[in-house]
């Protein structure tokens, strides 16, 4: 919602013209907020106008990218959003460009799908979605960052100790626009994995428009074995952009 910062209800030309000199001002100056340089709000991330009489602020669309590339700072990934690119994934196999074609049309056409790619580690799963993630940002999509084997211990270890912590992360995951789920069910998977998993992914699942990217050594038949519910959603949300990797690791090569 727009901030009312000041008020012009009288009708003379001298206010109406001192709002619009106080709006000037208030959109040239210059802010110094980082992850990015807008020339619309001049990193502010705000810019003012009038409405109804009033001096209002309205987030600037700048604001959902610098979110999106601060908790990506945070989480560690945003040192491989430059690296892991489209152009620079390689595709030496007929596999892999279209990997990368399907990865693409996820970015243009994906509205409500969810994007899983599975497959042993080293086939430049997370290059993929990386790529995808980093697309979407710079389109101004809000997005989340999950690395399952660091995220999901902490949250189940919130489950017990710190319930409404717990119930908050999960909010923020599950209405995420985008969330990037990597390395998904990595390692042994227990109950708690799975009642963490079900509840992360039905959530979303119901909540629709939502776009989910997916990585995981685990394949969707796999997945199924491990909990159907979980499986199911996956592949449903999935058809047509879900890639199933060769048996070969690139980083050995």
């Amino acid at each position: 919602m727009p901030t009312v910062i000041g008020n012009g209800t009288s009708n003379t030309t001298s206010l109406e013209t001192l709002d619009l000199l106080k709006v000037e001002a208030l959109n040239s100056q210059r802010g110094g907020l980082k992850d990015g340089d807008c020339p619309l709000c001049l990193n502010r991330g705000y810019i003012a106008f009038i409405r109804d009489d009033a001096i209002v602020c309205q987030e600037c669309e700048c604001m959902a990218k610098r979110r999106s590339l601060g908790r990506m700072r945070r989480s560690g990934l945003s040192d491989v959003l430059g690296q892991y690119t489209f152009a620079s994934y390689q595709m030496p196999k007929d596999w892999q460009r279209s990997a990368k074609e399907k990865a693409m049309d996820y970015v243009q056409s994906g509205a409500g799908q969810w994007f899983v790619i599975t497959g042993n580690s080293g086939t430049g799963k997370s290059h993929l979605c990386t790529a995808i993630a980093g697309s979407l940002i710079e389109g101004g999509k809000e997005t989340r960052y999950m690395l399952w084997r660091r995220d999901a211990p902490h949250l189940k270890s919130l489950v017990v100790r710190e319930r409404v912590a717990y119930e908050h992360e999960m909010r923020e995951l599950v209405f995420a626009p985008v969330l990037y789920i990597d390395d998904f069910l990595k390692g042994n998977v227990t109950e708690a994995d799975i009642n963490l998993a079900f509840e992360l992914l039905d959530g979303r699942y119901s909540a629709r428009g939502k776009l989910t990217i997916i990585s995981s050594e685990k394949t969707v038949e796999e997945i199924l074995n491990i909990d159907e519910a979980i499986g199911s959603r996956i592949y449903e949300r999935s058809k047509g952009f879900c890639i199933k990797t060769p048996a070969e690791n690139w980083r050995l090569g």
